[in-house]
This record gives C-alpha cells, sequence and structure tokens, in this order.
C-alpha cells in the first residue's frame, strides 16, 4: 500500500500534553503509548492518523425516469492521502526539527515507517507544519 504523507505538526493534543507537568508528560511514560514512526529516516511520534479509502463511484440519474433506474459506474479503487499529527520531543529536538524539514522538501518517494500501517513508499503532497513554541521547550 502506498499513500500520500501531508501533514506533520503539532496538534491541540501535543499541546494539552506539553502543557502538563512541564512537558515531562509527552516525554515520559505516555509517549510510550503514542506510536513512532520515521520518514526519511527522522523518527517522531503519532498523535494522530487519519487515512480515507474506497471506490471511484459514479452515479447516472436519468431525466423522467423514476430513481429506481439509477446507474452505477464503478471506476475503482482510490486512496486519499495519509495525514499525520505527529511530534518531536527530547534535546535533539531542534536537530531533528531541521532533518524534517530537509526530508519535506526532498522530490520524489520517501520511506515511511508508521506504527499501524508498516513501511509504507509515500510522496509529500502538502506541505508539512513545524511548530516551535517559547511554551513548550523541547518539543516542535
Amino acid at each position: 500500500m502506498s499513500g500520500a504523507l501531508t501533514t506533520l505538526g503539532v496538534g491541540s493534543f501535543a499541546n494539552a500534553l506539553s502543557g502538563a507537568a512541564g512537558g515531562n508528560l509527552v516525554t515520559g511514560e505516555l509517549s510510550r503509548l503514542l506510536g513512532t514512526a520515521a520518514l526519511g529516516g527522522v523518527t517522531f511520534d503519532i498523535i494522530d492518523s487519519r487515512e480515507a479509502a474506497g471506490r471511484r463511484v459514479a452515479r447516472i440519474l436519468f431525466p423522467g425516469r423514476p430513481v429506481e433506474d439509477q446507474k452505477f459506474q464503478d471506476f475503482g479503487t482510490i486512496d486519499q492521502p495519509i495525514r499525520i499529527t505527529g511530534y518531536l520531543a527530547g534535546d535533539d529536538y531542534v536537530l531533528r526539527a531541521q532533518r524534517m524539514r530537509k526530508v519535506l522538501l526532498q522530490a520524489g518517494r520517501q520511506t515511511l515507517i508508521h506504527p499501524w500501517w508498516g513501511r509504507l513508499k509515500v510522496r509529500v503532497i502538502e506541505p508539512g507544519e513545524i511548530q516551535f513554541s517559547a511554551t513548550r521547550i523541547r518539543i516542535a
């Protein structure tokens, strides 16, 4: 399975976690419950991962005919982008964020190691976001 990675950043869940205990909660016990992932060799923890998949179906209605006479044409499967919210935490968070920025700027396919989906070949199709905050030290 291959998908397209679209967003890497810090969501409101990470903001709530980092506010408790001065950020120790994120780098402590709770971070072990979250999935660890890697994109282009840069590891990060995933808070949220979403993907939509289904089929491309066109519904055809005929004028003056009852709805029961409608037809459907199936154009096959469709994979939507994988959207990920994650964070980088630790003493080296600035260095890892700089590395992640370089990975997000690279053209072509890359390897995403996802905690639930496994190893995927992905292509970044939308800009990723990396956020720093003075109130959340050691987290990006």
